[in-house]
Protein backbone atom coordinates (compact mmCIF):
# COMPACT_ATOMS: atom_id res chain seq x y z
CA UNK A 1 0.00 0.00 0.00
CA UNK A 2 1.18 3.38 -0.99
CA UNK A 3 0.43 5.48 2.34
CA UNK A 4 2.64 2.45 4.38
CA UNK A 5 5.77 2.52 1.99
CA UNK A 6 5.81 6.78 2.62
CA UNK A 7 5.96 5.51 6.33
CA UNK A 8 8.55 2.81 5.54
CA UNK A 9 10.63 5.27 3.75
CA UNK A 10 10.14 7.91 5.65
CA UNK A 11 11.26 5.80 8.25
CA UNK A 12 14.31 4.58 6.45
CA UNK A 13 15.53 8.18 6.53
CA UNK A 14 16.49 8.30 10.35
CA UNK A 15 19.22 5.58 9.60
CA UNK A 16 19.39 5.10 5.55
CA UNK A 17 23.42 3.51 6.17
CA UNK A 18 21.00 0.81 7.34
CA UNK A 19 18.45 0.91 4.34
CA UNK A 20 20.66 1.31 0.92
CA UNK A 21 19.46 -1.98 -0.60
CA UNK A 22 15.92 -1.08 0.34
CA UNK A 23 15.91 2.60 -0.59
CA UNK A 24 17.90 1.94 -3.84
CA UNK A 25 15.16 -0.39 -5.01
CA UNK A 26 12.67 2.60 -4.93
CA UNK A 27 15.54 4.95 -6.59
CA UNK A 28 13.99 4.16 -10.40
CA UNK A 29 12.32 6.19 -13.05
CA UNK A 30 9.19 3.45 -12.48
CA UNK A 31 8.10 4.71 -9.06
CA UNK A 32 5.40 7.14 -8.63
CA UNK A 33 6.59 10.77 -7.81
CA UNK A 34 5.44 10.71 -4.50
CA UNK A 35 7.34 7.30 -3.14
CA UNK A 36 10.30 8.26 -5.04
CA UNK A 37 10.71 11.86 -3.71
CA UNK A 38 10.53 10.52 -0.31
CA UNK A 39 13.36 7.95 -1.21
CA UNK A 40 15.08 10.66 -2.29
CA UNK A 41 14.34 12.66 0.70
CA UNK A 42 15.36 9.27 2.99
CA UNK A 43 19.26 8.83 1.07
CA UNK A 44 19.68 12.69 1.27
CA UNK A 45 22.05 12.01 4.50
CA UNK A 46 23.65 8.49 3.74
CA UNK A 47 26.72 9.15 2.40
CA UNK A 48 26.25 6.46 0.17
CA UNK A 49 28.28 6.03 -3.40
CA UNK A 50 25.41 3.26 -4.40
CA UNK A 51 22.44 5.42 -3.67
CA UNK A 52 24.29 8.54 -5.18
CA UNK A 53 24.48 6.71 -8.41
CA UNK A 54 21.23 5.16 -8.40
CA UNK A 55 19.75 9.02 -7.92
CA UNK A 56 22.24 10.81 -10.15
CA UNK A 57 20.06 7.82 -12.81
CA UNK A 58 17.04 10.02 -11.62
CA UNK A 59 18.72 13.37 -13.45
CA UNK A 60 16.32 11.96 -16.51
CA UNK A 61 13.14 12.70 -14.99
CA UNK A 62 11.08 15.14 -16.52
CA UNK A 63 9.55 16.52 -13.22
CA UNK A 64 10.84 19.29 -12.02
CA UNK A 65 10.05 18.61 -8.02
CA UNK A 66 12.25 15.38 -8.72
CA UNK A 67 14.93 16.68 -10.21
CA UNK A 68 15.08 19.58 -7.41
CA UNK A 69 15.04 16.89 -4.79
CA UNK A 70 17.68 14.69 -6.58
CA UNK A 71 20.13 17.63 -7.01
CA UNK A 72 20.10 18.51 -4.02
CA UNK A 73 20.31 14.90 -2.29
CA UNK A 74 23.43 14.43 -4.69
CA UNK A 75 24.88 17.48 -3.36
CA UNK A 76 24.01 16.30 0.68
CA UNK A 77 25.71 13.02 -0.29
CA UNK A 78 29.20 14.54 -2.06
CA UNK A 79 30.01 10.64 -3.84
CA UNK A 80 29.07 11.84 -7.59
CA UNK A 81 31.67 11.93 -9.65
CA UNK A 82 31.65 15.57 -12.10
CA UNK A 83 28.92 16.32 -9.10
CA UNK A 84 30.37 20.01 -10.00
CA UNK A 85 29.76 20.18 -13.92
CA UNK A 86 26.48 18.37 -13.27
CA UNK A 87 25.34 20.85 -11.05
CA UNK A 88 26.39 23.59 -13.38
CA UNK A 89 24.27 21.91 -16.23
CA UNK A 90 21.11 22.19 -13.98
CA UNK A 91 21.72 25.94 -13.24
CA UNK A 92 20.59 26.46 -16.16
CA UNK A 93 17.79 24.30 -16.35
CA UNK A 94 14.69 25.90 -17.76
CA UNK A 95 12.47 25.37 -14.54
CA UNK A 96 13.46 28.21 -12.00
CA UNK A 97 13.35 25.82 -8.98
CA UNK A 98 15.69 23.49 -10.63
CA UNK A 99 18.28 25.95 -11.43
CA UNK A 100 17.72 27.48 -7.53
CA UNK A 101 18.17 24.04 -6.64
CA UNK A 102 21.42 23.51 -8.81
CA UNK A 103 22.84 26.68 -7.33
CA UNK A 104 22.11 25.84 -3.32
CA UNK A 105 23.67 22.96 -4.15
CA UNK A 106 26.75 24.52 -5.82
CA UNK A 107 27.01 26.68 -3.14
CA UNK A 108 26.98 23.84 -0.17
CA UNK A 109 28.86 21.75 -2.89
CA UNK A 110 31.96 24.36 -2.78
CA UNK A 111 31.22 25.46 1.11
CA UNK A 112 31.84 21.43 1.70
CA UNK A 113 35.06 21.06 -0.20
CA UNK A 114 36.37 24.14 1.17
CA UNK A 115 36.04 23.02 4.73
CA UNK A 116 36.94 19.52 4.06
CA UNK A 117 40.30 21.31 2.54
CA UNK A 118 41.18 23.37 5.46
CA UNK A 119 40.54 20.34 7.94
CA UNK A 120 42.59 18.23 5.71
CA UNK A 121 45.25 19.69 3.91
CA UNK A 122 46.05 22.41 6.26
CA UNK A 123 44.86 21.33 9.75
CA UNK A 124 42.28 23.97 10.47
CA UNK A 125 39.11 22.44 12.28
CA UNK A 126 35.72 24.94 11.45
Amino acid sequence: HPTSQLVALHAMGKFPYYWIKRLSQFLTLQTSKELLMEAISSSYSSESAELAGRIESLLQHDDPDVLTYAILALANINQTPDLGSILQTFSLHEDENVRKAAREAIKNFTLKNFSSYLENELGFEE
